[in-house]
């Protein structure tokens, strides 16, 4: 039994038993992400009457003078 080929496959599975698998890992998340979706980020102070109406007027203000709107005495 000096068959070549019955010799060639035990060597052939021990070459493919010890070749180095790499797995292909996904890119990692960023760690930032996480805590900025907890906390309730937004608008500071949304709900301030006083900063509103500052707003509302500045707005009606730029408004006139860039003459896209006329003073019809309406409160905007």
């Amino acid at each position: 039994m000096t068959n070549g080929a019955a010799h060639a496959a035990p060597g052939h599975l021990r070459e493919r038993m010890n070749m180095k698998m790499t797995i292909k890992l996904p890119k990692p998340r960023n760690p930032l992400v996480a805590p900025a979706r907890a906390r309730k980020a937004g608008a500071h102070a949304a709900h301030n009457p006083a900063r509103r109406t500052r707003r509302s007027e500045k707005q009606t203000l730029n408004l006139l003078l860039s003459g896209r709107k006329m003073n019809d005495g309406d409160d905007a």
